[in-house]
């Protein structure tokens, strides 16, 4: 019986590890091995993406509205840092190469641009505030971490937003905390 228990428990901490719950750790450190993508577009349009060999994503493109009309995202609101990230663009390797992002800002003017997250996120670390003593190591991410692409108007701005599996200060991991820690990496007003 104990060796189904032991069995029945490895499959699921892999199966949490593979299907997005875990962030690699290194000697106490956080990096990127996989990652989630969030786009969010405000008093802008036409937001488009390429990432490695990707090429499809993007938001208010306006070859999908009626007529082919400009489809004009909402402006930024106080708390829209603060959301929960929900339904991201997929799982990927970190880094697959050049982020390329293309958008048409408020006055209709087309922007393009690409960094390279390698530049950004110098190592893969996955910035954060936490006591690495603290961090619960055999699972350190609830989920996989983002990285934000924001586009407002004409400036850039990339975030990472993490959730880190916290042991509370008596030890207790049944009592395992998650703390959210998102981080501007990069912003650029073009």
């Amino acid at each position: 019986m104990k060796i189904v228990k032991s069995t029945l428990f490895s499959a699921l901490v892999l199966s949490t590890l593979s299907l997005g719950g875990c962030a690699m750790a290194k000697s106490g450190v956080l990096t990127f091995e996989k990652h989630n993508i969030k786009l969010k577009c405000f008093d802008a349009s036409d937001l488009k993406i390429g990432y490695g060999n990707y090429r499809t994503h993007g938001l208010n493109n306006r070859e999908y509205t009626p007529n082919h009309l400009i489809d004009i995202c909402p402006s930024k609101k106080s708390n829209d840092d603060t959301k929960f990230l929900s339904g991201g663009m997929g799982y990927y390797r970190a880094f697959e190469g050049p982020l390329r992002i293309q958008w048409h800002a408020l006055d209709d003017s087309i922007i393009d641009t690409t960094v390279d997250l390698d530049e950004i996120f110098p190592g893969k670390i996955i910035p954060n505030k936490e006591d690495p003593n603290r961090i619960y190591w055999p699972i350190p991410t609830s989920r996989l971490p983002f990285i934000v692409i924001e586009v407002n108007d004409r400036t850039l701005s990339i975030y990472s937003d993490v959730d880190i599996s916290i042991v509370p200060e008596d030890g207790n991991v049944s009592n395992r905390a998650s703390h959210r820690n998102r981080t501007l990496m990069f912003s650029k007003i073009y």
